[in-house]
């Protein structure tokens, strides 16, 4: 019993109390002025009814003693049968089972429309984590792919660092021998100058005798060695230098790698 303290078995159910109750207490009930016009239910009849035997009834805040059966629809409340004819006249009302009957109908398919919605979203978590996933796995390996691509390019240019250094020696060594070639030729000119005025300078500072027997040959040889033309500027030019187009270089750069991407869709996978 769940309204005294004597802990005998229940008989019964007072439906307005919510309350089980021994056979004293449910008789006690009913001889009560306040508690005698309450709903009682044997233990066979809630076991039949099931759980609306275990609902409590709602009573009229209104209306002393009555209970609220009804429905009105036109101001989405419980009411009962007296607020039909005072508050709710000429109101839609039903009895609450019906009502609930049609609005557990609606809940159940609101219910299952929501169910498939949240499949659908689940499916759709689903699908976004294993596209985060594979974004993820794939920037790695791009990274991966990058570091390769430059290492790459690094190599070939020190491919060209290596070609241009030779290509500097070559034309550093042509370009040097070229100008001691022609360094030798004016060696030996000027030597063989220094030579012949030499010979022509001693028999001056000699007797008459001795300039007139040598005058003809040495000036002979003064002459043909004067006649031999020479270039005097070097024959090669000093212009060596490097060319560098950094800009155009930095733009092929740019262009010749780079990471691409699908845009998003906003409207993708949009649902209703």
């Amino acid at each position: 019993c769940e309204n005294c303290t004597s802990k005998d078995a229940s008989k019964g159910r007072c439906f307005e109390c919510c309350k089980f109750m021994c056979d004293f207490c449910l008789k006690t009930h009913q001889r009560f002025l306040e508690t005698r016009d309450h709903k009682i239910m044997t233990l066979e009849e809630v076991k039949k009814q099931g759980a609306p035997a275990m609902t409590q009834q709602v009573k009229c805040e209104k209306h002393k003693g009555e209970v609220k059966k009804l429905y009105c629809e036109s101001c989405q409340q419980l009411i009962c049968r007296d607020c039909t004819i005072i508050d709710h006249r000429d109101h839609k009302f039903q009895f609450i089972d019906e009502v609930a009957e049609r609005h557990v109908k609606n809940l159940k398919s609101d219910i299952q429309s929501a169910s498939a919605m949240k499949y659908r979203i689940q499916k759709s978590l689903e699908e976004i984590k294993a596209t985060k996933s594979n974004i993820n796995a794939k920037a790695v390996q791009i990274k991966k792919d990058v570091d390769k691509a430059i290492n790459q390019k690094i190599q070939i240019l020190e491919q060209q660092r290596k070609s241009l250094k030779k290509e500097v020696e070559a034309k550093t060594n042509a370009k040097v021998k070229n100008l001691e070639k022609q360094e030798n030729g004016l060696l030996t000119k000027m030597k063989n100058l220094k030579s012949a005025i030499d010979f022509t300078e001693n028999p001056l500072r000699s007797t008459n005798v001795n300039i007139l027997s040598l005058s003809s040959e040495a000036g002979c040889r003064l002459k043909s060695l004067t006649r031999i033309k020479f270039k005097g500027q070097p024959c090669e030019k000093d212009t060596l230098g490097f060319q560098d187009d950094d800009q155009r270089f930095q733009n092929i750069v740019k262009t010749m790698m780079n990471v691409f991407e699908a845009p998003a869709d906003p409207d993708i996978g949009l649902m209703g």
